[in-house]
């Protein structure tokens, strides 16, 4: 599996090292489907110092949307703007809305848009 992107580790490295009360209120006011999309784009060791932060009921929603992700098409760069969204959500003075707009499913063989 290929290294993370810069944007994805400076998004881990704000889970890990802002204080543990202002991580978890955050990601628990972040999309479900935000979360799903970075955490699909990591190994699953960095996706579980992740899912540790948040409750169990939250956690269980995320997992699932995270198994979702198999079947949605991010643009290019998608992923690493919203973990630079979640960054800034994390580690800025007002929490901030929803990252993502849409999603698109996978397209099959020789499927047009």
């Amino acid at each position: 599996m290929a290294e993370i992107s810069y944007t994805l580790a400076r998004f881990l490295e704000a889970v890990r090292d802002y204080p543990a009360e202002r991580v978890q209120a955050r990601l628990l006011s972040a999309s479900d489907r935000d979360l799903a999309a970075v955490l699909a784009a990591l190994k699953p060791p960095d996706r579980e110092a992740v899912l540790a932060r948040i409750g169990p009921a939250k956690r269980t929603r995320v997992e699932e949307g995270v198994e979702r992700m198999r079947f949605v098409r991010l643009a290019p760069g998608q992923a690493d703007r919203i973990a630079a969204h979640l960054t800034a959500h994390i580690q800025g003075d007002v929490p901030l809305g929803p990252a993502s707009s849409h999603f698109r499913p996978h397209k099959s063989e020789g499927e047009r848009d």
